[in-house]
């Protein structure tokens, strides 16, 4: 294996947990496509609207039961466990979000800023932010990729964060068994730490911004933004967003120990 890769060369493997999100996969599913020698969607046994979306754009799909591991809302980073041993722990690997597209010109911006991928570095993005709950609109953005550089840029860039983490699964970074903190409720801080295995001097920044479609954080415990489809919110939206907006409380007061499963 060469030391220096560029991204069509480093065969990615993608893997996106996705769980009542099939109208936003929809969009970024396909729109991704080009960039991965595999994705994998990592879903529920009930939630067959994302795996249609998946089969539809052949993906691999892992069926996990693991989202409400002892009584956790939504325990993201232990599906994610479970689904990366049947993966496969080898080449490069990218964590990426459902609600992610990359630039469709992403290798080519790349190679212009002579990055190549090294083994032993953990590469992000930052994100443009598309608000809204407008399927519409999402269509006609995404095409536009000259125009993310309007939407509004998320304040979190200094952190490589969940939503596009490129690595290596050699990377010496990595302890041996799981990758991820699995004790968590829900979908917030695992990837936080992730990160921070390796110093600042081993993380890039890929030269390209990446698109979010909806609002970042509201879906920590399960899907409570509005659906891009028209259908009525998730019975337990309110609810969802009432315990997000609790965590950032929480955590001022007590730190991360409320958010981890009893």
């Amino acid at each position: 294996m060469s030391d220096n890769v560029t991204l069509k060369e480093a065969n990615v493997r993608a893997v996106t947990v996705c769980v009542d999100y099939a109208d936003v996969a929809a969009l970024t599913i396909p729109w991704n496509k080009p960039h991965f020698a595999e994705h994998w969607i990592v879903t529920t046994l009930e939630d067959k609207l994302t795996q249609e979306v998946a089969k539809a754009n052949g993906c691999h799909v892992y069926l996990s039961g693991e989202f409400h591991h002892k009584g956790a809302e939504f325990a993201k980073w232990r599906a994610l466990e479970m689904a990366l041993d049947r993966i496969g722990r080898h080449g490069w690997m990218l964590m990426l979000d459902a609600d992610i597209a990359w630039p469709r010109d992403a290798g080519m911006r790349m190679e212009q800023a002579g990055i190549k991928l090294e083994v032993g570095k953990l590469y992000g993005a930052n994100r443009r932010m598309l608000l809204g709950a407008d399927h519409q609109r999402a269509l006609e953005v995404m095409p536009g990729e000259g125009s993310w550089s309007r939407l509004p840029l998320h304040h979190n860039v200094g952190e490589w964060a969940g939503y596009t983490q490129l690595f290596h699964a050699s990377d010496p970074a990595l302890p041996k068994g799981h990758w991820h903190d699995t004790n968590w409720r829900s979908c917030g801080a695992s990837d936080s730490f992730f990160q921070q295995r390796w110093p600042p001097a081993l993380k890039v920044k890929l030269p390209f911004e990446v698109l979010h479609v909806g609002e970042a954080g509201v879906n920590w415990y399960g899907r409570s933004a509005p659906y891009l489809d028209g259908r009525p919110d998730h019975p337990e939206a309110a609810e969802r967003l009432r315990k997000y907006k609790g965590l950032w409380r929480e955590r001022k007061i007590s730190g991360f120990d409320k958010e981890r499963i009893e």
